[in-house]
């Protein structure tokens, strides 16, 4: 494989795609060996020096065996390191080698090699395919010019230069030390890692960067409700329905996880070309966007899914008036890049398109399979009733959990205070109607926690209440496993 060539002629498929748009400079090197002692400086130093302005270098890198990796520089037009990054899409050595971080570092002495999150990890056999698709998405994301005046080029320069001194004289006290998987940059370039880069392979919930944040804030800043006077300090008065705006705005950020996005993109390619697929696409792209995972979820993609939306809706004749409005409305949101509400419409519009979803019914069944696996043929207590009847607050009481009377958003409620079996901490409590019980929890309770005169213990589980909030894929995927438990 030539993956030099490959990559100059995908570069110049993509420049006349765009022809009406302008790219920065783009320089595919001859693939570096890792086992050619020196190649890979040689490569770095003829990045650095070779050119000027602002350009992209995209650097091969052969580790041998058929292990196939790149590193991608972005320079700005100073000559300075915008931003590295490495791709090593192999799933069993996909961390950034010791050599080449150092060599990295002795060459750019004031930037840290990141590592890419690849969302797809292969074998060695196919790291040069999947290294030149993330190197192109690369590419895709960040070679476009975007239309500044000369005044601003010029004011964004001087201030990158003023960062650049302020980042020196801080530096010259610190002793950076160099980390081997390039997880731990030095704390002066926190703000150069890329979004993704925040996103690990847990589920806790996806937030926004802390620079897009300050983002937030400079714009709230700028808004005509504040206030100067002479004597007294700013104020800014934000707007009641602001406030709201923003809270929202969090709430949907906070329900994306990345085990969310991961089923969207998953269930995305498994999927032919359907108005079913495209809803998904959009739902995973938005969604990218929102989290500031922007290196998947760029806007060219969305208004692509957007047309091949609109498409399969007319060949599948979809022509419920309620579903065309929507379209029609979400069009408007992603025009204006109002992606929250572009992500609520969709999250509705995914209801009408697909009431019952199979990818998530298959996923809640292999789950509460685990739990089912748990308690066959052990004597078990079922906690059985609606939702917010009260199995879980039950559940703690049996269990010896310390409760307590309290008041929640005005409501009366009995909850949980303490308990002794770390289990319990899975299973919650609300005063609401709303179920917060999803699956099936076992929980074994010691009874010489509860009654003194006992040594053994049993299995009490709590349930999803019947009518349950979560959908019709909890509703049946916990059904099915009620009677598995009951009958095994």
């Amino acid at each position: 494989m030539d993956i030099q060539m490959d990559l100059l002629k995908q570069i110049q498929e993509l420049k006349e795609e765009n022809s009406e748009q302008s790219l920065i400079p783009i320089h595919v090197l001859k693939p570096a060996q890792e086992h050619v002692d020196g190649e890979l400086e040689e490569r770095l130093v003829k990045a650095k020096n070779d050119s000027s302005g602002q350009r992209i270098v995209l650097i091969p890198y052969n580790l041998g065996n058929f292990h196939l990796t790149g590193i991608y520089i972005k320079f700005q037009t100073n000559g300075s390191v915008e931003r590295a990054e490495f791709i090593n899409p192999v799933r069993e050595h996909n961390g950034i080698p010791d050599q080449l971080q150092q060599s990295f570092n002795t060459i750019f002495q004031r930037f840290h090699l990141q590592l890419r999150k690849c969302e797809q990890l292969g074998g060695q056999n196919i790291s040069g395919y999947l290294t030149k698709k993330y190197l192109l998405a690369l590419v895709k994301e960040t070679a476009f010019i975007t239309d500044l005046s000369p005044t601003m080029t010029n004011e964004t320069t001087q201030l990158t230069n003023r960062q650049e001194e302020e980042e020196q004289q801080q530096q010259q006290n610190i002793d950076r030390p160099l980390y081997s998987q390039g997880n731990h940059p030095p704390i002066s370039n926190l703000s150069r890692i890329g979004p993704y880069e925040n996103i690990h392979t847990s589920q806790s919930p996806v937030n926004i960067s802390e620079t897009d944040r300050s983002r937030e804030v400079t714009s709230e800043n700028s808004q005509p409700y504040r206030t100067t006077t002479d004597s007294h300090p700013t104020t800014t008065d934000t707007p009641v329905e602001d406030r709201d705006t923003e809270k929202n705005a969090d709430r949907i950020e906070a329900s994306i996880t990345n085990e969310s996005l991961q089923n969207l993109y998953d269930d995305m390619n498994s999927m032919p070309s359907c108005s079913e697929r495209s809803v998904i696409s959009l739902l995973y792209y938005i969604s990218c966007q929102l989290t500031q995972n922007n290196h998947i979820g760029n806007v060219n993609s969305i208004n692509k899914e957007l047309e091949s939306l609109k498409m399969r809706m007319n060949s599948e004749e979809r022509s419920l008036s309620n579903i065309q409005n929507s379209v029609k409305e979400l069009s408007v949101y992603i025009q204006n890049q109002n992606w929250g509400e572009a992500l609520k419409l969709l999250r509705k519009l995914f209801k009408e398109v697909c009431p019952l979803n199979i990818h998530d019914l298959f996923r809640f069944i292999r789950k509460v399979d685990d739990a089912a696996d748990v308690i066959k043929n052990k004597d078990i207590i079922f906690l059985l009733g609606n939702t917010g009847a009260g199995k879980s607050t039950t559940l703690h009481f049996l269990a010896g959990s310390e409760m307590i009377a309290t008041r929640i958003k005005g409501l009366n409620h009995i909850m949980a205070a303490r308990w002794k079996n770390p289990d319990l901490r899975n299973v919650t409590t609300s005063p609401s109607a709303k179920s917060e019980t999803r699956f099936i929890i076992p929980i074994t309770v010691d009874l010489s926690d509860v009654v003194a005169s006992r040594s053994d213990s049993i299995i009490i589980c709590d349930t999803p209440g019947f009518e349950d909030t979560n959908g019709p894929e909890v509703d049946i995927a916990n059904g099915i496993s009620i009677i598995r438990a009951i009958r095994e």
